[in-house]
């Protein structure tokens, strides 16, 4: 069986789809919060990427935060994974209906 095209339906498609873009998510934030450490220098553009793939909860905590790397980092993972997780939980509830 094939990981993201297995024997079946539309909506075993339609599933493996989801697990698909809910990993793409995962390997396209984790490269974008690379990034942020590879990128030498003090650039204040270099989490860019970052902060528009854990968008829309940047826009609510950028207020909040101050101008620490390390918090604004772990605040952007946050922000990240809890993106992945409202991935994760609409896969399910599609998966099961």
């Amino acid at each position: 069986m094939n990981f993201f095209l297995p024997e079946g339906g539309g909506a075993t498609h339609a599933a493996c789809m989801c697990r698909f873009v809910t990993i793409a998510y995962l390997v396209i934030s984790a490269v974008a919060v690379a990034l942020i450490f590879i990128d030498p220098g003090d650039d204040p553009l270099s989490a860019i990427f970052a902060v528009t793939v854990a968008m829309p909860w940047t826009i609510l905590l950028s207020d909040v935060l101050g101008d620490n790397v390390i918090v604004n980092t772990a605040a952007i993972g946050g922000c990240i994974l809890l993106n992945a997780l409202i991935l994760f939980g609409v896969c399910n509830f599609f998966r099961r209906s």
